[in-house]
Order: C-alpha cells, then structure tokens, then sequence
C-alpha cells in the first residue's frame, strides 16, 4: 500500500490505521496500528474476533493474481477509500457511479464466479429486513474472494438491483491512488462475479481519488466523494433522466460545497430526501445530515446527528430504506469498528448506538453497507481480518 494513504479505510478506517490502512478521512498523525489492540478500545473487539474470523474463508491466498487478469487499467481513479498518498489525507469515499450507456446493474464480467464464498450462500429474509431490535442477526460472514486482491478494496455499495456491487481498489493499473470497480452476481446470495474497471463505462476516474458513491433508490441521481476539483475531499452531484442516459457532469452542491476540511461517505436515503455522510474537522469526523423538501431542490447546509457523534470519530454511515436503522464506523483509541443504532420513526432521534461483536475483531473493521433489495438483507463491510489489506466481506442479516 502506498505510504500516506495507508492512513486507513475510507470512511472512518482512516484515523486509526495508519500502518496498516490507507483512508483519507484521517489525519496521519491520528494513524495507529491496529494489531494486538487491548479491550479498553471500547469492548467491540475481543470475544467477537474468533467468531468472526472463524465464519471468514480462510483461503485468503488465492485472492488478487486473478483478479488482476480480468480488469482493464482504469483511466480516471474512482478510487474511494483509503485515503490518499497525500499527508492530507481525508477522504475516502467510494464512488460508485453508473453510467447510462449500460443498466447500472446489468454489466457483468463475468466470465468467473466469485471463489470468496465459503460454500453456504445463506440469504436473508424480509423479516429480517425490519431490523427492529432483537428480531435480526448475521449469518454466516463471507470474504469476497473473487472480488478481493492482495492489495486494498474498500467502499463497498450494492446498487438497488441488487446485483452489482460498487468499490474502489489501489491494485495494479489504477490511474488515481484509488479506482472505482465493479462486480456483479447472477442473484442474491450467490457468488459475485471477477471484478471490472469502471473507467469505460462509468468515466467518473481521474489522476485524483475518486471514492465512496451512493445512487438514489431509482438509480438517476448519485453522489461521490472526490478530490479532484479542489484538492479536498468534497461531495459532487450527477444525475441523469433514465436509466438509458449518462448523468450529467457531476458537480458540488452549494450548500455543502466549500467546506475547508472534507466530506466524505455519502449515503441517499431510499426517497433521496436526505443526505447522511461524514464531515471531517480538526482531525476528527462526525456524522451529519442534509435534507430537502422534493428531489427538485438543492440538498440543505448539513446538521450533526448527535446522537451518534462523541469526542471520537464516526463515518461511514448506511441506514436501512425506512432509515430507522443506521450502521457506521466509530474509531476509539485507535480501534475501528462497527457500530449500529436504532430509532422508531425516521424523524425521532437515534437510541444509543451499541457496537456490532458479530462482525468486529481485534483489527479494523469499517465502512458497512446495508442493503435491502426484494425483502432480502445484507451487510457489507471492510476488513483486514485476513491481512494487511483491506478486503470486502458480506454478512447476510437473517431472523433468530
């Protein structure tokens, strides 16, 4: 991994794993190693770690040379996540645009099935899909070793079909330090497919780094994280009247654009009135939202959720369609992981969050995505469970 942007994941990953991760969103200085990490760094890590590494495919030395024969050397980096090989790094974003030549869902590479999955490609279910608490739990968590390398993958996002997923990647033949991929699978819960560069179909990619992007539930508008317009990490804005147009050039928002440090991590809500992502100041992250009032209005100057924020840093954050359950990253002493609350009713302020074990170990584990598609529920998310790259991991959501 490069030397600056091994600061840590995209999203929150950044501020504490320096030696080992590459995430814009944190400052060097705020970089610490992850191993052999003590239970002080808030009580998500311990116990939790054998149940997760057991659940992962083991067979992590058969990620990456394949993976590398399929792409295609991507002339813009839609890179997203890591952070960048700059000393200011702040962003990391994963920038998953789709392009209107091709359905954003439909592009398949196809030609090799995804080895990650350790045998049991355990679905979801709809009743899962309310994630109200204590009627959910994980299935078995899967490394996406087809999709994996042996250098870093990062900001996961699965568009509405459900069948193609958006992240970025530093491995060989990248244009920017990080470039946006893509990899699709034939039906949920099965295997995906060998990644493809995004850069002939999507053209969102530059020398710059180009990070976590999130499409609205109907898939004509989507908002990334780049920096390659001013040199900081901001949020730009394309969209597109069908499926079968490209989007428009992408651009800052007003309200938004101009901030000094960086925002990073977008999320759309499902009906695209409101903006979750993560703005960074000072060295440290908080969560916020935007909002507005039709789809045909700019997005609002952002507010913290203060519920979810401390003296720490939280990013990352992905909440369920009805938005009353969020996931996110926390990062405490020097520890990344993942973190859920819940709420009744979308516009009532989140309960207190508490630390998903399920899915955290004694590395970094960051940056999830929930997705709901057809009733079916799962939750990706990044680690470095397996080495010292990042690598995706799914984790289906099923009933008790």
């Amino acid at each position: 991994m490069s030397g600056a942007r091994d600061l840590a994941l995209a999203g929150l990953c950044g501020l504490a794993c320096g030696c080992v991760l590459d995430n814009p969103n944190f400052h060097e200085s705020e970089a610490t190693a992850v191993s052999g990490l003590s239970e002080s760094t808030g009580g998500t890590t311990g116990a939790s770690t054998s149940s997760a590494a057991a659940s992962t495919d083991p067979s992590a030395g058969t990620r990456g040379e394949s993976d590398g024969a399929t792409m295609t050397t991507s002339a813009s980096g839609e890179t997203t996540g890591f952070g960048t090989t700059t000393s200011d790094v702040s962003a990391s974003a994963s920038t998953a645009a789709t392009d209107a030549s091709t359905t954003d869902a439909t592009t398949t590479d196809a030609s090799t099935t995804d080895a990650s999955t350790t045998g049991d490609a355990t679905t979801g279910d709809a009743e899962a899909c309310d994630l109200s608490p204590g009627a959910w739990s994980f299935g078995p968590i899967e490394a996406l070793d087809a999709v994996n390398s042996q250098y870093s993958e990062a900001d996961p996002v699965l568009l509405s079909d459900g069948l193609t997923l958006f992240f970025s990647t530093n491995r060989p033949g990248v244009q920017g330090q990080f470039d946006s991929f893509r990899a699709t699978r034939a039906a949920f819960g099965e295997p995906f497919a060998a990644p493809v560069d995004n850069e002939a179909t999507y053209g969102w990619n530059s020398p710059y780094d180009e990070s976590k992007v999130d499409l609205r539930g109907d898939r004509l508008e989507v908002i990334l994280t780049s920096n390659s317009m001013n040199q900081s990490y901001e949020l730009l804005r394309g969209t597109r009247d069908t499926l079968e147009e490209g989007f428009s050039p992408l651009q800052p928002m007003p309200a938004i654009a101009g901030y000094p440090d960086a925002d990073l991590d977008p999320h759309l809500s499902d009906d695209g009135h409101r903006l979750y992502f993560a703005r960074r100041s000072g060295g440290q992250l908080d969560i916020v939202v935007s909002g507005r009032a039709s789809l045909d209005e700019p997005f609002a100057a952002p507010t913290p959720i203060a519920a979810l924020n401390t003296a720490d840093s939280e990013a990352n954050p992905t909440l369920s369609d009805d938005e009353r359950r969020i996931f996110f990253a926390r990062l405490v002493g020097g520890q990344i992981d993942i973190y859920t609350a819940w709420r009744d009713d979308r516009n009532m302020t989140f309960g207190a969050p508490e630390a998903v074990d399920a899915l955290n170990t004694l590395g970094a584990d960051a940056e999830p995505y929930l997705a709901e598609v057809d009733g079916e529920c799962e939750l990706f998310f990044v680690s470095d469970r397996l080495g010292q790259s990042w690598d995706l991991f799914r984790a289906p959501i099923v009933a008790p």
